[in-house]
This record gives structure tokens, sequence and C-alpha cells, in this order.
């Protein structure tokens, strides 16, 4: 892949295996807020958008 395309995965890997935002912007060379919007959609994806409490 290249391009965009390529970085998105790349990102969207990285951030699956735990990496913060900014280490994610910096390594794919996106913007924070590029990064911000695509670990939100992995967490809609997983359903854990909200936050559960223990009860």
């Amino acid at each position: 892949m290249r391009g965009q395309s390529r970085r998105r995965a790349e990102a969207m890997d990285m951030l699956r295996q735990g990496a913060s935002i900014q280490q994610v912007a910096l390594a794919c060379d996106l913007h924070t807020r590029t990064v911000s919007n695509y670990r939100a959609a992995l967490d809609a994806e997983a359903g854990t958008r909200q936050m559960q409490l223990p009860l």
C-alpha cells in the first residue's frame, strides 16, 4: 500500500497494539486529531465507547 491508506493501516495496527496517540502520529506522519479519530473508530467497533462502572 502507498500513501494515506498505508499510513491509516499502520496507525490502526499501532493503536490496536496499545501505542499512544502521540507515538502513532509521529511514526505515521499524521496529525494527532486524525489518530484520535482512528482510535474513536476502533473503540466504536469494539463497543467500548462508553465506560463501564464496576458494580
